[in-house]
C-alpha cells in the first residue's frame, strides 16, 4: 500500500486521468468529479493531505470548496483553465492554497510542483530502523591520535 494518497477533483475525465496517471506511480490516487463525491472519499480512513481541485467558472463555489477542503485538513492545488481566475490568484497570494496549475497540464512543471509540495507536506518515512553509529578506521585513527602518543601514555599510566 502506498503511504500517501492524493485527491483529484476534476470534472474533465481526460484531465483527471492524465493527472492520476502522473501521480499514481508515487502516490495512492483518489478521484472525484465534484466536491460532494470528494467529501465521501475523504471520510474513509486515508492519509490524504493534498487535493487537486478544478476551479470552474463559479468563483463562489470555488471559494467554498477550497474552504471545505481546508477544514477537512487538506492542502489544495487549484487546477484552472487560462486565464487564471481571480479567486485562484487571491487564494495563492493569501496562502489558502499551495499552488495552482493551468489545464491542460504541462507534465514537467506539474510533477516538479507536486513533488515539492508532497515532500513538504508528507515526508517519506524512513524504511530503515535506526542503526548504531559506527566509526570508520580513519575516524578512529584521528580520535586516537598518532600511534606513539597513545601507546606512550598507556605505558606511563601502567608505570605510575
Amino acid at each position: 500500500m502506498l503511504p500517501v494518497s492524493v485527491l483529484i477533483i476534476c470534472s474533465d475525465l481526460v484531465e483527471m486521468a492524465a493527472i492520476a496517471c502522473m501521480l499514481s506511480e508515487h502516490f495512492g490516487v483518489l478521484t472525484a468529479h465534484n466536491l460532494e463525491g470528494a467529501m465521501r472519499l475523504i471520510e474513509r480512513p486515508h492519509a490524504c493531505r493534498l487535493a487537486y481541485y478544478e476551479v470552474g467558472d463559479d468563483a463562489d463555489v470555488a471559494r467554498e470548496a477550497i474552504h471545505v477542503l481546508g477544514n477537512a485538513g487538506m492542502e489544495v492545488i487549484a487546477l484552472f483553465r487560462p486565464p487564471c481566475p481571480q479567486i485562484v490568484q487571491e487564494a495563492a497570494a493569501s496562502g489558502r492554497i499551495q499552488g495552482c496549475c493551468a489545464l491542460p497540464i504541462c507534465a514537467e512543471s506539474f510533477l516538479a510542483q507536486s513533488r515539492e509540495i508532497l515532500c513538504r507536506l508528507c515526508p517519506a518515512p524512513s524504511r530503515e530502523p535506526a542503526q548504531p553509529c559506527l566509526l570508520t578506521r580513519e575516524e578512529v585513527k584521528f580520535l586516537l591520535g598518532p600511534p606513539g602518543i597513545g601507546q606512550r601514555d598507556a605505558r606511563l599510566h601502567s608505570l605510575g
